[in-house]
């Protein structure tokens, strides 16, 4: 278990893709509680699934963070 969590965590903060993917979430979360009108979450929720959709078809190993993107 405790594998899989550092797994899960070194992937999230070295992938560019996938750190990119968590903050369009966290502020698409924020929008959908601030705007309830059908039309507003209609238009939330396909910015949602098209995010989903990049994310998943990034190539993971093209978007890794590597130490010179630091500097």
């Amino acid at each position: 278990m405790r594998t899989k969590h550092d797994a899960e965590v070194q992937e999230l903060f070295e992938n560019k893709d996938t750190l990119k993917f968590v903050k369009q979430m966290k502020f698409y979360k924020k929008e959908w509680s601030d705007k309830t009108s059908d039309d507003d979450r209609k238009h939330i929720a396909t910015q949602m699934a098209s995010s989903t959709k990049n994310w998943v078809s990034a190539p993971a190993e093209a978007a890794t963070i590597s130490a010179q993107d630091d500097e």
